[in-house]
């Protein structure tokens, strides 16, 4: 275990490949990433650039639908639109909310007996950043979303079946719209309304993102820019685009020398590679350093039981956590097993522990960067991979 190393002074050569690592090293070494050319975008206007607050966007679409706010639709939209707010952690979640929105436009559309389930799909998959939605919100994932969160069930739930010309189709629930007598049409186009404007602030809150980036240049610039990112209340998913660039770059000039059946010595250079988006089904694995093959992940969650889970996830291999956090490592870990001990016998709470083969939080990035950023070359490339990794993240280039 490694947790209490200082990175920003870490060995620079690397000498020694033990065994684990060139096997793992060889499963992974044809992983890669490719994007698109990075396109450019329009300039965003100074009054676009002021923080959106989500009271303020939501109140202002009751208004103008004059509807009650004890409606179910009403309070599941006011929270899964939480993300308009520039200072929220609430993630965007898009799939939900276009399923909801193609099942009220047919509403909406007279659409009486609704649409059969590829067609819906289809229509959703057109919608910004739909593109890679799968099957799962019409399938169960809204309702059961709506059972959870608004308590409702039974024909109250928004997706039910219908038939048309003896094909099953999906369409929305009229008593859910018609709720304490409310007028259904209005909420239905309530609910078309909501989501098209939540897709509209997305899309400028990731133009504003990215105008950001293109006026950073000095290493003052970036830095100030990654404490936003460093902040508590910040994007999960913008802190593990950062953390991802910071490192590669802590890694790219790092190398292994190794032999391969008493040959001659092989110098192999380390590159951190981002093996997925931060939603993926991908184990809970962020990234892969290529050729060691070592797992990383970040995160901002310090329950030991989710660090627990994750190794076993991948089978009990090592793994590197990248942690939101402004605490040193080494005092992370110490935290981490004092927890796990109050729970489980310290035998078994030392294999897990022996499982962190890395640690770095903040402090570390901070430092990391610091260092880096004084390089003109690093901090220009820096830049393009912040805003390429940004546009796959969020969907730019589906």
């Amino acid at each position: 275990m490694v947790a209490g190393s200082n990175p920003a002074r870490g060995v620079q050569f690397i000498t020694q490949l033990t065994a684990r690592d060139f096997n793992r090293g060889l499963f992974f070494y044809l992983i890669s990433l490719t994007c698109d050319k990075i396109d450019s975008i329009g300039k965003v206007s100074q009054k676009d650039l002021e923080k959106m607050n989500h009271s303020v966007f939501f109140n202002e679409l009751i208004e103008k639908f004059n509807i009650s706010n004890d409606h179910p639709v009403v309070k599941y939209l006011y929270k899964k639109t939480l993300a308009v707010d520039r200072q929220s952690k609430a993630r965007r979640s898009l799939g939900n909310l276009y399923a909801l929105q193609v099942l009220a436009e047919d509403y909406v559309n007279g659409i009486s007996d609704g649409s059969q389930f590829s067609t819906l799909l289809t229509r959703m998959r057109q919608k910004p950043f739909g593109a890679k939605l799968q099957n799962h919100p019409l399938d169960n994932r809204l309702n059961d979303e709506f059972k959870r969160q608004i308590k409702l069930d039974g024909d109250l739930l928004p997706v039910q079946e219908g038939l048309s010309y003896n094909l099953k189709t999906r369409l929305i629930s009229k008593k859910l719209l018609s709720f304490d007598s409310s007028d259904p049409l209005e909420i239905a186009s309530f609910i078309v309304n909501v989501v098209d404007a939540f897709s509209r602030e997305i899309i400028s809150g990731e133009n504003i993102f990215l105008e950001k980036i293109k006026f950073l240049n000095s290493k003052e610039e970036i830095l100030k820019f990654l404490e936003e990112i460093f902040q508590v209340n910040s994007d999960a998913r913008l802190f593990e685009i950062c953390s991802f660039c910071i490192l590669k770059y802590y890694y790219q000039n790092q190398f292994i020398e190794w032999k391969q059946n008493e040959g001659e010595t092989i110098k192999s250079y380390l590159n951190l590679y981002k093996t997925g988006r931060t939603n993926a089904n991908d184990g809970g694995i962020d990234f892969v350093l290529k050729p060691l093959g070592r797992f990383f992940q970040v995160t901002e969650n310090l329950d030991f039981k989710k660090f627990f889970l994750d190794f076993e996830k991948v089978n009990r291999v090592p793994i590197t956590f990248v942690i939101k956090s402004e605490e040193e490592s080494i005092d992370l870990i110490k935290k981490i097993k004092k927890d796990a001990c109050k729970e489980f016998d310290e035998e078994l709470v030392n294999i897990y522990m022996n499982l962190f083969e890395q640690v770095f939080t903040n402090l570390d990035l901070r430092q990391i960067s610091n260092s880096l950023l004084g390089s003109h070359l690093i901090r220009e490339n820096f830049l393009k991979d912040l805003e390429k990794y940004f546009k796959v993240e969020y969907g730019h280039f589906d």
